[in-house]
C-alpha cells in the first residue's frame, strides 16, 4: 500500500510540475525573442584604416559615388589655403577611387574648374557639376556631364546666374533645382532649375533670403514628395541662420514657409527615410547641437542626444537608424578633429566612434554598400577623403571604414546594442511583460499549491477508507 501511494503522489505531481516548467519555459522565451541577439554575437569593432593617397590634396573640392565601389572627385584648389579666403590655385583634374581593385587612379579633366560647385549624380548614375570657381578663380556658370560609359566631360549648358558655394538637388528625372550660394563674394537669393534634356536653365522665384550651405531634399514623412530647404546662413563671420523651412511649390512658382524652428547646416537621409538635420555643422560658433528629426508632424529635436560641438564636419547614414559624424572643428579657425561620433535614433544615444588617423576638416565623406542579388547589403564601407589639417596643410590621404561582417552592417558599435538592449529591458512593453509573467507565476504556484492539497486530501480519504485502517480501528476499540 505504502508504494502505491507515493507511486500515486510521484505521478500527479510531476505533471503538475512538468506543465507549470513548460508554461514558464514558453513565458521565457516569448520575452528573450525581444531581445536582439546581435548584441551578444557581436565582436570584433570597426576602425578606420589606411587605404590610399589621391595625386593631389584638395580644398572645396566634391566627391560622389559613381558605384557601390567607386567614388568621383573632382578637384577644387591644389595649394594650401586658409580657412577663409579662396587661395591657391583651381585644378581642373579628377580622381577615381576604387575600392574593388584597392587603387586611384586619374580621370579625365573637366573643361573648366569647378571648385565648389555642386555636384548632382542622375538616375542613370552619370555626374553632373554646375557652378563653381574656375581656373581663374571667377565664378562660373557652365555645367559639365561626366559619362560613365565613355569616361569623359562634356558641357551641357550654362546656369542663369554664375553662382559658388550653391546647394542643388534632382527634383525629378531631368531637371535640377539650385538655390543660393554666392555670385562673387555677395550672397544670393537666386534660384533656378536646369534641365538635363533641353539642357536649358530657366530661374524661378527667388529664395525667401540670401543663402549659403542650403540643405535640399524632397520629403517622405513629414510633407511627402514635396521639395524642402532649410533656410541656410547669409554669409560671414557668426551670419545669420534662417530658422525656417521652405517648401518649394513648382506648379505655382513660390517659395512658402513649411516648418519654423530648424536651423540645420546639414541633412542625411536615413534608413527608414526619415530625414535627419543637423543644427550645427556650419556654424561659426556652435553651442549645444541638435538633431531634429521628420515625423508626420513635422520636425522634432531627438532629446538626450549629446554631441561635441563641431563645424564643417560630415554627417553620413550607416543604416537601420544610425549615423556617423565624422572629424570637423569645435570652431571654425581652430585645430580640426580626429573624433567621430554615431548616432542612434533607436536607442536616443550618441557614442564615441572610431577615431580618424588624421585630423580633417573640410574633407568629403562617401559610403558605399555593396549588395548580393537578393538586395541584401554584404559590404559597407565609408570613405574620409582629404581636407585640411587646421594648419592650412592639405590632406591627399584616404582612410577607410569598412566590414563584412552582418553584425556589424546592421550595428556597427557594441555600445549601441547594449544601449539598444538596455532600452528594450526598460520599455513599457517589456515591463508589462513581466509584470504578466509574475502574475503568472503567482498564478502557478497557487495553483500547484491547491492541487496537492486536493491530491493529499484524496489520499487522506483513501486511506481511512481502506480495510487495513478499518481492521486496526477496531482492534483499539476491542
Amino acid at each position: 500500500m505504502l508504494w502505491s501511494v507515493c507511486l500515486f503522489w510521484s505521478v500527479n505531481y510531476r505533471d503538475i510540475v512538468s506543465k507549470y516548467l513548460l508554461w514558464t519555459l514558453k513565458a521565457i522565451t516569448i520575452i528573450w525573442s525581444l531581445l536582439p541577439l546581435q548584441t551578444f554575437a557581436q565582436k570584433e569593432e570597426l576602425r578606420w584604416k589606411h587605404f590610399g593617397n589621391l595625386h593631389n590634396g584638395y580644398h572645396r573640392f566634391g566627391a560622389i559615388a559613381l558605384s557601390p565601389t567607386q567614388v568621383l572627385v573632382t578637384a577644387g584648389f591644389i595649394q594650401n589655403v586658409s580657412w577663409r579666403g579662396e587661395e591657391g590655385v583651381v585644378s581642373r583634374e579628377c580622381e577615381i577611387i576604387d575600392i574593388e581593385r584597392c587603387c586611384v587612379f586619374m580621370a579625365s579633366s573637366m573643361n573648366v574648374g569647378h571648385a565648389h560647385g555642386a555636384l548632382i549624380r542622375t538616375i542613370d548614375s552619370n555626374v553632373i557639376i554646375l557652378g563653381g570657381l574656375d581656373t581663374s578663380k571667377k565664378v562660373t556658370s557652365v555645367c559639365e556631364l561626366y559619362n560613365r560609359k565613355t569616361g569623359q566631360w562634356e558641357i551641357i549648358g550654362n546656369l542663369v546666374t554664375a553662382r559658388w558655394m550653391h546647394s542643388a538637388i534632382m527634383i525629378n528625372s531631368e531637371e535640377i533645382l539650385i538655390v543660393g550660394g554666392r555670385s562673387g563674394q555677395a550672397v544670393i537669393s537666386d534660384a533656378e532649375i536646369f534641365n538635363i534634356t533641353t539642357r536649358k536653365s530657366h530661374a524661378i522665384a527667388h529664395f525667401p533670403s540670401p543663402s549659403e550651405i542650403t540643405t535640399l531634399f524632397i520629403s517622405q514623412i513629414a510633407a511627402p514628395g514635396r521639395i524642402l530647404a532649410t533656410g541656410g546662413r547669409t554669409g560671414g563671420k557668426d551670419s545669420f541662420r534662417n530658422a525656417c523651412l521652405y517648401e518649394y511649390d513648382k506648379a505655382k512658382n513660390q517659395w512658402k514657409r513649411a516648418f519654423q524652428g530648424v536651423i540645420a547646416g546639414n541633412g542625411v537621409r536615413l534608413s527608414d527615410n526619415q530625414f535627419a538635420l543637423f543644427s550645427t555643422t556650419w556654424a561659426s560658433k556652435p553651442q549645444a547641437p541638435i538633431m531634429l528629426v521628420e515625423n508626420s508632424l513635422g520636425f522634432h529635436p531627438i532629446k538626450n542626444l549629446s554631441f561635441e560641438s563641431r563645424v564643417i564636419g560630415q554627417m553620413i547614414s550607416w543604416g537601420n537608424n544610425i549615423g556617423l559624424i565624422i572629424g570637423g572643428s569645435i570652431q571654425v579657425g581652430r585645430e580640426p578633429q580626429q573624433q567621430s561620433e554615431w548616432f542612434d535614433l533607436e536607442s536616443g544615444s550618441v557614442v564615441e566612434a572610431p577615431k580618424l588617423l588624421q585630423m580633417r576638416v573640410e574633407m568629403q565623406a562617401i559610403v558605399l554598400e555593396v549588395r548580393n542579388l537578393q538586395g541584401a547589403i554584404t559590404k559597407k564601407s565609408v570613405l574620409a577623403i582629404g581636407g585640411e589639417n587646421g594648419s592650412n596643410v592639405l590632406h591627399n590621404s584616404i582612410e577607410i571604414l569598412e566590414t563584412s561582417d552582418k553584425a556589424l552592417i546592421n550595428i556597427p558599435s557594441s555600445l549601441i546594442s547594449r544601449l539598444r538592449l538596455q532600452k528594450k529591458l526598460f520599455s513599457h512593453y517589456v515591463i508589462i511583460a513581466l509584470h504578466l509573467l509574475i502574475i503568472l507565476l503567482i498564478i502557478g504556484l497557487l495553483y500547484i499549491t491547491l492541487k496537492i492539497l486536493r491530491i493529499r486530501r484524496k489520499l487522506r480519504v483513501k486511506i481511512l477508507d481502506s480495510p487495513n485502517v478499518a481492521n486496526l480501528e477496531s482492534r483499539q476499540q476491542s
